[in-house]
Order: structure tokens, then sequence, then C-alpha cells
């Protein structure tokens, strides 16, 4: 029997009930209770815009029906923390999310996931700040046995693939971000998503292709907005506009600079208060002002001081 207080009691609960009604009761309880409050936090982190609320609701929907199978075989029995088991359901339906808006980019991640796991030269790690690196395997930070021998790649010109790989690792001379990487690779290839995006997203990204390549150049500015006083962010990202007038703010979740907590961390505001805030982006100066109890001048001014120190950062 599961500890007082697991989330398994609640949903043992619900699989041993044999009353319909209560059945149902109980079914609305472990959604909401148990895996709501996490496959929404899990996916507000991940995904940006109201296409999040998809994702969250699609979540959701394949929890239900699998409790219901569950209920109906006698399954389930062996989960024994129903949150955990919800917060891996929502990473899948993110990556499911992103796989379907980028197959391109998708299939290329895979193939050098794979690549670099069975070559011997190569290696795979995340970080200790939790970033997915790839570099040689004398680069690793812990000693990393060989691989058995074991068949190739399947992938068709993965030793061309190897070789560019090995290439781009003599010439950093050090780790690589994956995600950096993979642009890399994908540039090298001509590999591009350029199927239209929907909604904010497609906005806030432009062109995905340029906005990719130039991956590197955002997360150098998004670390020195990071380093701006906490009035001239709120002034500068609170208005963020892209060419299309939309907020600019989706395009970090989109391209994985900053989660929607980065965001809302750097903007001193919980999470949740961000999200329920997001769709009413960008905000004009009086709206920033009446948060901050600054004027609308006294905004316009704190923006441009951050612009212009930006500037001279980036310069």
């Amino acid at each position: 029997m599961p500890p007082p207080g697991d989330s398994s009691d609640l949903l043992c609960e619900f699989l041993s009930n044999e009353d319909v009604q209560a059945s149902e009761r109980l079914l609305s309880r472990v959604v909401a209770e148990l895996a709501e409050p996490v496959v929404a936090r899990v996916v507000a982190a991940r995904v940006a815009g109201p296409n999040a609320e998809d994702v969250r609701h699609d979540v959701l929907a394949e929890l239900i029906s699998r409790l219901r199978e569950w209920k109906e075989s006698g399954g389930g029995a062996q989960i024994r923390d129903f949150r955990a088991y919800s917060a891996a359901a929502a990473r899948n339906g993110c990556d499911e999310y992103y796989r379907q808006l980028f197959p391109q980019r998708y299939r290329l991640q895979k193939r050098l996931r794979y690549l670099l796991g069975k070559d011997q030269r190569f290696a795979l790690w995340e970080s200790a700040g939790g970033q997915l690196m790839s570099g040689r395997r004398e680069w690793h930070p812990f000693p990393v046995p060989p691989q058995a021998d074991g068949p190739q790649p399947a992938w068709e010109s993965s030793r061309q693939a190897a070789a560019l790989i090995d290439g781009i690792f003599a010439e950093t001379g050090s780790p690589v971000l994956f995600d950096d990487l993979v642009d890399r690779v994908a540039r090298r290839y001509g590999i591009a998503d350029r199927t239209e995006l929907a909604g904010e997203e497609l906005a806030a990204a432009g062109s995905m292709h340029a906005t990719l390549e130039n991956r590197g150049w955002l997360r150098r500015l998004w670390s020195e907005v990071a380093e701006l006083p906490a009035r001239q962010r709120s002034a500068l990202l609170l208005n963020l506009r892209d060419d299309r007038g939309g907020s600019a703010l989706a395009l970090l979740p989109l391209t994985g600079i900053a989660s929607m907590r980065d965001i809302a961390a750097t903007l001193g505001m919980a999470a949740e208060e961000l999200a329920r805030i997001w769709r009413e982006l960008p905000w004009d100066d009086q709206r920033i002002g009446d948060k901050l109890s600054l004027t609308r001048q006294q905004i316009a001014n704190l923006r441009k001081s951050a612009r212009e120190r930006l500037a001279r950062r980036l310069r």
C-alpha cells in the first residue's frame, strides 16, 4: 500500500472504486489536483503563446483517456507518483508539439543524438546548469567508458556528418551547446523548416531560419538584458515588439533562449502572473507605468537607457 499522502492514494481510490458516479468524481479530482497543476507548469515553461493552452488540453485529454483505460483493464497500479507521470506526459506533449512545428530540425536532432552516442570520438552530456552539451569524448566532465561495438548508424551520409562534427569540434576546441551544434549542421546541409507558423509565434519569430542562425547573438543579448536594472528590464521587455507589432518575448521560449519561468524571473514576477498577461503583451507605457508606479515619460526614459546600455555592451 502506498505511503499516506502519496499522490497514488487518490489514484488508487479512483481505480478501485466500483461506483460509476463516485468514480467520475474521483477522476475529476485526480485530474484537477494531481495532473493539471503539473501539466500547466511544465507546458508554460516550454511553449509560448496561445498554443500553450492547446498543448495543455491535449496532454490532459491523453491523461484522462489513459486513466479510463487503466480503470477498465485494471492497470495503473504500478504508478507510484502520478504527478511525476503527468509531468513526463507534459514534456512528451511539448516535444510532440515542436516535432510537428519543426519536423526537419527534429529529425536532425534525433540523428545527431544517435550519432554522438555511437561514435567513440564524441559524447553528449548535461552540464551543471542543465544545458545539453556536445563534444569530444575526452572533454566530458566525467570519465566515459567506451561504447561496446554495435551496428553503425543507419543514417545515410553518417560518415560525412561525423566528419563535419569532428571539424566543428576541431574549430571550437571546447564543448558546444547541442542546440548550437544542430544549428551548424543544419546550415551545412541546408536543413530549415520554412513552413508557415501559426499565431503569435510566427509574428514573434519572423524568419525561423534566420532566427536559428542568430541564436548565439540572441543568447548573448538575453544575458545582457538580465544584467540591466530591474525597472529598465521591465520597461524594455513588457513593451518589446516585433516587426508586426506583436510581443517579441514569444521568440525566447520558441528558440530555447529562455523559458517562461526565466522571463518571469527577469521581470520580477511569478510565472503564473506572466502567463495571465502573456496574451496582452506588449503593453504600452501607461500600463507599464501603472504597474511600476511611474509616469509614461519615466518608462520611456528607462527603456531608452536600457537600449543605450545594451548597444554599448553588444558593440
